[in-house]
């Protein structure tokens, strides 16, 4: 999505009635954040069976160090993504064969 707020709810229904998987990711906190809009969003509006997963910062202390290290601390780099990308196209997978 281009933008955070507002949510583009007409996208949102597109990607969610179709049953494509959803992964966000902010260099952001994850409490309240774009993850947590999109999961609010998906279940005011039932969509239960929704695989969505969020990557972004925990809501912890996070040491002082370069962006770099400490993006790798918290597991928010291109390589977490793309192994969270598989796990989830995984799943969206077993769920069609389980429908056919």
């Amino acid at each position: 999505m281009p933008v955070y707020k507002p949510l583009d709810e007409d996208m949102l229904h597109t990607i969610l009635c179709t049953g494509m998987s959803v992964l966000t990711i902010e260099e952001a906190v994850l409490q309240g954040g774009f993850g947590s809009a999109v999961l609010e969003f998906a279940h005011d509006h039932q969509y239960h069976n929704a695989q969505i997963d969020r990557m972004g910062i925990p809501d912890k202390f996070i040491e002082h160090g370069s962006v770099s290290k400490l993006l790798e601390e918290i597991d928010l780099t291109t390589e977490k993504a793309v192994e969270k990308v598989q796990k989830l196209l995984e799943k969206q997978s077993i769920i069609k064969q389980q429908r056919a």
